[in-house]
């Protein structure tokens, strides 16, 4: 009765604070923790009878054991996040299709009117072999034809 009131207990303990983690290190952590004091205290009982020893050195271990793979993740997914920003930027631009068709003001802006997406109109902005050289009237153009700010931003970086 009082290994089912102790299993009952750590499952009520590790559910209610799952919910309150944020981070997959801090999930790691209660995670190992409440696994390493569940099999410390079952070690610590069988092999000296000192279940408490076994199960703070188990939880001890397993909440560092769980912090440090749950810290990987996080860096993991850090590192992919950063990755995936980098290559949705402008800085991750190929250099333009050389088969593809120069396009002028009045492309973008029929584009743009059609609804195609920004990033659309970006791209065929990049790949284009064409070079824009805005003036601030032709610029004014644009965004009165409903030409976002990001695209007009990708042609001038174009010129």
């Amino acid at each position: 009765m009082k290994r089912a009131r102790i299993s009952v207990s750590c499952v009520l303990v590790l559910g209610c604070g799952l919910v309150g983690c944020q981070t997959n290190t801090e999930t790691g952590a209660l995670v190992g923790g409440a696994t390493g004091a569940g099999i410390g205290a079952i070690i610590g009982h069988n092999s000296h009878g000192n279940t408490a020893g076994g199960a703070i050195v188990g939880g001890a271990v397993g909440a560092l054991t769980g912090a440090i793979v749950g810290n990987q993740i996080d860096q993991q997914q850090a590192q992919q996040r950063a990755n995936d920003a980098y290559y949705r930027s402008y800085a991750y631009r190929p250099y333009y299709d050389q088969t593809a068709s120069p396009i002028s003001e009045q492309d973008v802006i029929a584009m743009a009117t059609r609804g195609d997406p920004d990033d659309v109109i970006i791209d065929h902005i990049y790949r284009s072999p064409s070079v824009f050289h805005l003036t601030a009237t032709e610029e004014n153009k644009l965004r009165d034809a409903g030409v976002s700010d990001e695209v007009i931003g990708a042609m001038r970086q174009k010129g």
